[in-house]
């Protein structure tokens, strides 16, 4: 709704980059796509952001390289839930 009304074409881009596998967790493991979507829109909102840049979500061999060793172009990592998982991500 609130969308709707704005003019996005003439306001200020924020842009917040995430890589969502540290940028929150629940001890050593990784929270899923869905838990992130709706912990990840609140802070946005919150913080004034806009828009979300994410960093590599491809599939990747080494939780530490952060996505940048893509073995998977085509695809999401599984580290954080399925392809409909992702979907929901995406459209939350």
């Amino acid at each position: 709704e609130l969308r709707k009304k704005r003019a996005i074409q003439s306001a200020p881009m924020n842009v917040y980059e995430v890589h969502l596998g540290s940028w929150r967790r629940k001890g050593d493991q990784f929270f899923s796509y869905q838990e992130i979507a709706h912990q990840l829109s609140v802070y946005c909102l919150d913080m004034g952001y806009n828009y979300v840049e994410l960093m590599p979500i491809q599939e990747h061999p080494l939780d530490e390289s952060w996505g940048y060793q893509v073995s998977g172009f085509y695809s999401p990592t599984s580290r954080f839930g399925s392809p409909q998982d992702f979907k929901h991500f995406i459209n939350h």
